[in-house]
């Protein structure tokens, strides 16, 4: 099975071209690559075909997705004009990505953890070391984040060039919260009216 271009399509190629689409692995062994999910996980890609949902519910099992396109530029095997390169683009696209699911799943007690965490470093800082730090965000990989930025002085920050993408995380702490506290009011006042109605 050969790449094929004639099922490109003009949205796709234009998505292929964004720098959160940047690779974070090559292998010119075998023309494959190694590209960050939105979810916080990994898709291995080679020309031919991909992990993603996008190809695998296409309804056509040749049609390229927006990675398999990349990896077509990156290796000249189409035209990468106008291509956006930016590895750090992709790396922090990961960790807001498992960050996010992280928020929406974990139990409550440990996304408070991260929040209590997470704010401070957004405004003054917070003073940490980096195995501590690690350990918090339960991601071995993410002191390495360009997210964040530790100091001399031990305090991580987060970078002021991703505020952005740190108003994502934050938004989606603040809503988990929320929902959580809200369910938990539900319940009690289900259990008050099932306690006044039964008394």
């Amino acid at each position: 099975m050969t790449f094929r271009k004639d099922l490109i399509t003009n949205s796709r190629l234009k998505s292929a071209k964004d720098k959160k689409l940047t690779p974070l692995k090559l292998n010119s062994n075998d023309n494959s690559g190694i590209f960050a999910s939105s979810k916080g996980d990994f898709y291995h890609t080679t020309l031919t075909s991909c992990e993603c949902y996008d190809f695998h519910n296409t309804g056509n099992s040749i049609q390229p997705c927006k990675h398999m396109i990349r990896l077509a530029m990156e290796y000249k095997v189409i035209d990468n004009t106008d291509m956006q390169i930016d590895k750090d683009a992709a790396i922090i696209k990961y960790h807001i990505g498992y960050l996010r699911e992280f928020i929406k799943s974990a139990s409550i007690v440990d996304v408070i953890d991260v929040f209590k965490f997470f704010i401070p470093t957004t405004e003054n800082g917070l003073k940490l070391n980096s195995d501590s730090f690690k350990k918090i965000m339960d991601l071995a990989n993410l002191f390495e984040c360009p997210l964040f930025k530790m100091q001399k002085n031990g305090i991580v920050k987060t970078n002021k060039k991703y505020a952005k993408e740190v108003q994502t995380i934050i938004s989606t702490l603040k809503n988990r919260i929320a929902e959580e506290t809200f369910i938990r009011l539900q319940n009690d006042k289900f259990a008050e009216i099932f306690i006044t109605t039964n008394v």
